[in-house]
């Protein structure tokens, strides 16, 4: 379960890198398509980020572990809107803000492919699972 749970963040993540060919397109309309495709992409991914962490994650510390990733999942809410308005401001259009996002969604991208194993999770053992049952 957890390789496909991080094959499906990865590739999420890879569809939702392709927000970058909207920055450039000319038509309006396919700009909007690759929106769309692009936070299709981004909700896969985050879906499958939630559940991964959980199944890697030993039970006793889910807790902390998902409250530390809310706020590195928040943390950009607030950033992002200063740093779209900055580079926008600097570099006079919303190519750099794009770019970055796509940079982000790469290095994201990477992490998962990269750090995230399986043979770091939490290795429960069948009678452990079974006599707390």
């Amino acid at each position: 379960a957890p390789l496909v749970r991080k094959s499906f963040v990865i590739a999420g993540l890879a569809v939702a890198s392709t927000e970058l060919l909207g920055a450039v397109v000319d038509s309006p309309s396919m700009a909007i398509t690759f929106a769309i495709v692009s936070l299709s992409g981004l909700g896969l991914a985050t879906a499958n980020a939630w559940a991964l962490t959980q199944t890697l994650i030993p039970g006793h510390l889910v807790g902390r572990v998902v409250g530390l990733q809310a706020l590195a999942a928040s943390a950009p809410g607030i950033v992002a809107p200063i740093a779209t308005g900055w580079l926008k401001q600097t570099t006079g259009g919303y190519t750099a803000p794009f770019q970055l996002i796509c940079v982000l969604l790469v290095i994201g991208l990477l992490s998962y492919l990269f750090l995230v194993r399986e043979k770091y999770a939490h290795q429960w053992s069948r009678s452990a699972v079974v006599a707390s049952g």
